[in-house]
């Protein structure tokens, strides 16, 4: 702004307010050097003098620290009027003097008085143009205004001290769905409700009183029904001698604003407090946010991570077939995603499921980069667990029927070996050479015997055993057969050590492992370097909480921990993931039949136990078996309790009410349907509360409906025993029966002695598998006659 278009005056108060300095323009209007002393007096309009002076008074006694004047007329040295609009800012004195600063715009155009006139063109008589109230706006500048108000989209209205509207803009007016004239002169309680008008005027009291400028968010109800949140900011105003006039106010439909405020609050608490590890970058990969899962996740924290290369650096490393592929994936602005093996910053091993994509906006120009992070660790150790009790569970299966097959061969061979043996002379050469073949035979006999104990098809008794004498029996069988520089040492804990199991399975057990053991150790490529030991331990082992073991996970639960460990060579990983599988082995072939290890699994999982294996190449093996511990009062617990549930369907009622008279008697907690559909559904509903199921078929009944509805139940329940009682010359046998899920097969006449008996074995063993909360619990069991 040129100096031209300055009207600044400095001045002081006292005879003529002397002016102290003056902008270059007023001077010249005065007529006055710098140098010269002129006054402010000389050059205000005689008529507009005293209002002037007065307007200053009064902001002095109210304590303001400016006056803002109404338009006034200041006179030149040549005495031309021109109309000025001035504001003077006070500078009270310690003396009680007063020095003040008056800033002034030139008006004369603006209230369409042409060019400045001479003083006396005025008539004495006229009347100063304040004379009007001092807050009255010339129309032209009113005019204009009211131009600039209707330009602003916010809603903005003045009131009055009694809240009358006495002006508004284009778009308040629009938003009450009123006319301006229909609303100036008017109150709230003539355009809205009256208790959101009595809201209203209790708002502008308080605004009023406080005399500052205050903030309101309310929700309102529009004449027309609509809902709007506003914001509005209601200002006490003044006229230009400080004295008060009403309010002015702004407000603004916010109603859409918090709304996306709402959602992007919600957005980002859901992205804070997500369950995977978040980071924001923009398009040039700088990172803008990173949420506390990054550094609860990898250790890191978030400060590690200033752009999107050091957060694909805490998952892949630098020159991997990962890392540059998802460098080229990116560069192509597309989304990549893969599971990497990452390290946390303490050094612990992790799988973490990583996704990088790019943040478009509407027109596809990419604005943000957002990678997540999830630590899978858990779902890939189970998808590993799972695939390999499918391995193990289809290798089982044709372990099985291989082993069936062959048996049929086997009995034929022995069969006929017989009968060549007794037609043969003794001393015959070929009576030997029969004699050889029925040697092998036995011995292949042998084989299927351990090939369907792995496969879970051949049944052993079951009962409570002392696990520590089963160990110390093997111990002592197998003590011969151990070279002499191989020391077996047995550690045991004192307490009980009392299992549910099949005491020749067990041996059998033992015996493998420590077999396998020898074995490990004579294969010991370093001879005498590490002391040539075995070393079996039996412990108590209580699970609070799942814990995760090297290659299974055990449920919590009270077990018996048997650990077989030797200092022999050891194993890779590759090695470990093979062990199990029947025929499986690294001897030569005359040394093994790779079925010692797949028994010794078969056996552990149809105890509900959990085998794990722990190796390393030169650094010894070491197999941990965890098998259920054995509550001597769990019978007890179970009739006093009612855990021991059985339910019984079939068509014969006199049959159902025999068998539940039996089974009652014995303790044990009997639900009995005449109907197969509704005790379907009594099992569906809570599968849980049975034990036992017993089905039984009567006279006219269909062998497939019944096998038909064996199914349906293990598959309510999988693992749940299932007795069959039916008659001696039923079709129940064979692959199918298995395939329904039946246990075991009774056929009638029932004897009610061998019924209950078996009855109680089948829930006692479903109970022991209860109380063990086995992992692993028994999907198939070969059906056998009683």
């Amino acid at each position: 702004m040129s100096d031209d278009a300055l009207l600044v005056i400095r001045w002081r108060e006292g005879e003529g307010c002397r002016i102290d300095a003056a902008s270059p323009t007023v001077l010249r209007m005065l007529g006055e050097t710098a140098e010269s002393e002129p006054c402010l007096q000389a050059l205000l309009h005689p008529l507009d003098r005293d209002c002037f002076l007065t307007e200053i008074a009064r902001a002095r006694r109210c304590g303001h620290d400016r006056a803002r004047h109404a338009d006034h007329r200041v006179v030149d040295r040549d005495g031309r009027v021109s109309w000025w609009q001035t504001v003077t800012v006070l500078h009270p004195q310690p003396d009680g003097g007063l020095r003040a600063v008056s800033h002034a715009f030139d008006i004369t155009g603006l209230r369409g008085c042409g060019p400045p006139q001479p003083a006396d063109a005025l008539p004495e008589t006229a009347q100063p143009e304040h004379a009007q109230p001092e807050h009255a706006m010339p129309c032209a500048e009113r005019a204009l205004l009211q131009a600039m108000l209707d330009s602003i989209p916010d809603l903005i209205f003045f009131k009055d001290l009694d809240s009358v509207f006495v002006g508004c803009n284009r778009a308040f007016a629009a938003f009450l769905g009123r006319s301006e004239e229909e609303i100036v002169g008017h109150s709230d309680f003539d355009l809205v409700p009256r208790d959101l008008a009595q809201a209203f005027r209790a708002d502008d009291r308080e605004a009023l009183r406080v005399g500052v400028p205050r903030r309101i968010v309310e929700s309102v109800r529009l004449p027309d029904g609509r809902e709007a949140l506003l914001e509005t900011i209601k200002t006490p105003y003044r006229g230009p001698s400080g004295e008060l006039l009403g309010l002015a106010a702004v407000s603004r439909d916010v109603t859409e604003a918090r709304s996306t405020e709402e959602t992007l609050r919600t957005l980002s608490l859901a992205v804070a407090q997500s369950p995977v590890a978040v980071v924001i970058t923009d398009a040039m990969g700088k990172v803008a946010y990173v949420n506390a899962r990054f550094t609860a996740m990898t250790g890191r924290e978030a400060s590690a991570v200033h752009d999107l290369e050091s957060f694909a650096l805490c998952f892949a490393e630098t020159g991997s077939d990962e890392f540059r592929e998802m460098w080229r994936v990116l560069s192509g602005g597309e989304t990549w995603q893969g599971e990497l093996p990452a390290r946390r910053s303490d050094g612990g091993l992790y799988w973490a499921s990583v996704t990088i994509a790019p943040v478009r906006e509407a027109d596809g120009r990419i604005t943000n980069i957002i990678g997540t992070a999830d630590d899978v660790t858990e779902r890939r150790q189970a998808e590993e667990q799972m695939r390999r009790a499918q391995k193990m569970q289809a290798v089982g299966v044709l372990a099985g029927g291989i082993a069936h097959d062959f048996n049929n061969i086997l009995t034929a061979i022995l069969g006929y070996s017989h009968l060549a043996l007794d037609s043969l002379p003794e001393g015959s050469e070929v009576r030997d050479d029969v004699a050889q073949v029925t040697i092998a035979a036995e011995r292949a006999k042998g084989l299927v015997q351990q090939l369907l104990t792995f496969s879970r098809k051949e049944k052993a008794g079951r009962e409570v055993v002392d696990l520590r004498r089963i160990v110390e029996e093997a111990l002592h069988l197998i003590h011969p057969t151990v070279p002499l520089d191989v020391t077996i040492r047995f550690v045991c804990d004192d307490g009980d050590m009392a299992v549910f199991a099949a005491p020749t399975q067990i041996h059998q057990v033992v015996v493998n492992l420590c077999k396998n053991a020898v074995d490990a150790i004579g294969d010991d490529p370093k001879g005498g370097g590490m002391p040539r030991l075995i070393v079996v331990t039996l412990a108590h082992a209580t699970v609070g909480a799942p814990k995760e073991l090297a290659r299974a996970r055990l449920n919590p639960g009270r077990y018996l921990c048997l650990t077989v460990s030797d200092t022999g060579c050891g194993m890779d990983a590759a090695l470990i993931e093979r062990i199990f599988e029947p025929f499986f082995t690294t001897k030569a072939v005359d040394k093994g039949t790779g079925l010692g290890l797949a028994a010794v699994h078969g056996i552990v999982a149809d105890h509900g136990g959990v085998i794990d294996v722990v190796s390393a190449p030169g650094e010894g093996s070491s197999f941990s078996i965890y098998l259920p511990r054995h509550d001597p009062e769990l019978g007890l617990r179970a009739i006093k309790r009612g855990r021991g549930r059985i339910l019984l369907v079939g068509d014969e009622r006199t049959m159902l009410g025999m068998a539940g008279r039996l089974l009652r008697m014995q303790g044990f907690q009997v639900v009995a349907s005449a109907g197969s559909r509704r005790g379907l559904a009594l099992f569906t509903i809570a599968p849980e509360r049975f034990d036992l199921v017993v089905l039984e078929q009567g006279p006219a009944g269909q062998a497939w409906r019944l096998l038909t509805l064996a199914r349906a139940f293990a598959a309510a329940s999988p693992g749940i025993p299932i007795l069959v009682c039916t008659s001696p010359d039923s079709e129940l046998e064979g692959a199918a029966v298995e395939a329904a899920g039946v246990t075991r097969i009774l056929r009638t006449p029932v004897v009610p002695d061998q019924f209950v008996t078996l009855a109680r074995q089948l829930v006692e063993e479903r109970l022991a598998q209860k109380a063990g909360r086995n992992a692993e619990t028994t999907t198939g069991r070969g059906p056998r006659s009683a």
